[in-house]
């Protein structure tokens, strides 16, 4: 049995959500799947005995991850305090409000770690001013060991650094035009720091109602 730590950082109003996302994942993963729940608080209008009571068939621990840091600054502190404690050779990293519909994707996702050892993470891609062509925190599986040998932090870059016009040395990198500027918001260092150390990641496609897409 595959166990895999699952680590969702838990804003405001995020309760009802992380219900749900918890829901789905045991509706569609496999019974092969052994997770566990880290939820990490990171604002001070959670409530924590409304993560705790969550029904689950797996464990669930809930933390307390405030910090100092605001809004993209505290998700990303609150998800380097979860990675402190993840153990399994596995870990998801999800955005609460995230609902998983595929049945047995856990088996997918593994099987496409376990194929290629130079594969670290694979989830979904992002849109806008940001890296193109790599997972990122919405949800990505990924191989606990790399990321942590690579020091990846989850934080974004400092205020006065987050906007980088790309040249031709960070074009290739962060899949991005020549002169195109990009946000390096909360878990940037997961693109960053996997491809400096000559690691690949899959990338699923994202698509947006909002954005146009047709989401079928």
């Amino acid at each position: 049995m595959e166990k895999v730590d699952v680590i969702i950082a838990c804003g405001r109003n995020s309760e009802k959500y992380v219900d749900f996302l918890i829901n789905s994942i045991e509706k569609t993963a496999s019974k092969k799947t052994k997770f566990r729940f880290l939820l990490g608080v990171n604002d001070n209008f959670v409530e924590p005995e409304k993560l705790k009571k969550i029904k689950t068939r797996h464990e669930l621990e809930v933390h307390d991850c405030r910090s100092q840091g605001q809004f993209s600054y505290g998700h990303g502190e609150s998800l380097d305090m979860l990675m402190k404690l993840v153990t399994s050779e596995f870990c998801l990293v999800s955005d609460c409000d995230i609902v998983f519909l595929s049945k047995d994707w856990d088996l997918k996702l593994i099987k496409s770690l376990q194929d290629n050892e130079k594969v670290a993470v694979i989830g979904n891609e992002y849109d806008g001013a940001k890296y193109m062509k790599f997972p990122n925190l919405m949800m990505s599986m990924f191989k606990t060991k790399i990321v942590k040998d690579c020091e990846v932090s989850w934080q974004p870059a400092p205020q006065q650094q987050r906007k980088l016009k790309i040249t031709e040395e960070t074009s290739e990198i962060f899949s991005r035009n020549i002169e195109d500027i990009i946000d390096l918001d909360t878990g940037w260092q997961l693109c960053y720091k996997l491809k400096l150390n000559n690691y690949k990641g899959i990338y699923l496609p994202l698509r947006r109602g909002t954005a146009g897409d047709t989401c079928k």
